[in-house]
């Protein structure tokens, strides 16, 4: 019983870890741009750390949950089931959305732009890209009527432009048009994704 204990609280302290690294992650990312959105500066921070399971895969899991306590603390009633779902869904879409993206940027990039691009700059970027939308998601799950909070993906616009300069290093004959293809594939995969969900499974509730 100890032993089960003790090894409860290291996955706990683990757990934590984590996820204070992934929230300053996207904090510095959100509010600090000028000094973290450069190649040197995220490698140093995800040195000997998996993006994936550092980053992506918590912060899907902390959008997920705040959907969980957003709705304890709105003092309404809770319908267990329609909860469960919309968390399923915040996860799922989040999740797929990363690989999406990171997929088809990659393609765009090496097709038309640049080739020899390594896969852990694609990492970065997505990374960087998504902590935008990882925000966005928290906050939609905490405050169920902050609306307004959805007009930060403009933000990611910004954020691309300077990945641009040396995360994806782009010519600088080609980065607007390198800025608007991306941005139309940022805007367009979470939709895109959201709706095919719903095509899937149409009489939940999301």
């Amino acid at each position: 019983m100890a032993q089960l204990l003790v090894r409860i609280k290291e996955i706990a302290a683990s757990a934590v870890r984590v996820c204070r690294f992934a929230l300053g992650f996207m904090w510095n990312v959100l509010v600090h741009p000028g000094a973290y959105v450069s190649y040197r500066k995220l490698d140093d921070m995800f040195r000997d750390k998996s993006i994936m399971g550092s980053f992506v895969l918590p912060m899907s899991l902390l959008a997920a949950v705040s959907v969980l306590v957003g709705q304890i603390f709105s003092f309404s009633r809770i319908d267990l089931s329609s909860m469960i779902v919309r968390m399923i869904f915040t996860f799922i879409t989040l999740m797929t959305d990363c690989f999406a993206l990171r997929f088809l940027i990659r393609f765009i990039t090496g097709r038309w732009f640049t080739s020899g691009v390594d896969n852990h700059r694609f990492n970065l970027f997505v990374a960087a890209v998504m902590s935008v939308p990882f925000f966005i998601k928290i906050g939609e799950g905490l405050f169920p009527g902050l609306f307004f909070i959805s007009f930060m993906y403009v933000y990611e616009l910004y954020l691309v432009w300077l990945l641009t300069e040396d995360v994806v290093p782009v010519a600088e004959n080609m980065r607007n048009r390198y800025m608007v293809l991306v941005s139309i594939v940022i805007v367009a995969v979470p939709w895109i994704i959201v709706r095919f969900l719903k095509f899937l499974a149409p009489n939940l509730s999301y």
